[in-house]
């Protein structure tokens, strides 16, 4: 059996037998009822009630003009932070030095002590051939046959620089 449809209608169908408010057996005459402050509408300069574009004006003005506030305050404190004492500087600028110095000078220690990585097979191959011949022509040297750890204790202080302690660079 097919669905029973209403027709459908623009308006809202008025609800049966509700009397208006002020009809109702429990409703309170207007002179008993007191009105809130809350519900009072809002009254323009000109005595009149403001329409809906006008309170929307109003609530965006009074947003604003907090907003503003907001922003002016910051500025405030910006400008406040912006004051430099050169006192500062010079109690500071000696360590600064220092530790750049110390910066340079590992820097320059761990350049040395790194050794570039061969990326390609091919290289590896090649450094690894160089080795080979060069390990080869020391173990024919004279100076290493006669004396083996004499001559690599001479080659070690030939090749790495003194380098001060820690102690040295306090004092």
């Amino acid at each position: 059996m097919p669905k029973v449809r209403r027709n459908r209608t623009r308006l809202h169908n008025q609800a049966v037998g509700t009397p208006h408010v002020s009809e109702r057996t429990f409703a309170a005459h207007e002179n008993q009822v007191q009105k809130l402050a809350d519900t009072v509408e809002t009254v323009n300069s000109d005595g009149l009630n403001s329409s809906k574009k006008e309170k929307r004006k109003q609530r965006h003005e009074n947003w604003l003009s907090k907003l503003h506030t907001a922003h002016q305050e910051l500025k405030k404190n910006r400008k406040k932070d912006t004051s430099l004492n050169m006192t500062m500087f010079k109690e500071v600028l000696p360590n600064i030095e220092a530790d750049k110095q110390n910066k340079d000078q590992n820097k320059l220690s761990q350049e040395n002590m790194s050794k570039k990585r061969v990326a390609t097979k091919k290289g590896r191959k090649n450094t690894a051939l160089q080795e080979i011949v060069r390990f080869q022509n020391i173990l024919k040297h004279p100076n290493f046959r006669q004396n083996p750890l004499q001559t690599i204790q001479q080659h070690v202080a030939n090749t790495v620089e003194t380098r001060p302690t820690v102690e040295e660079q306090d004092s």
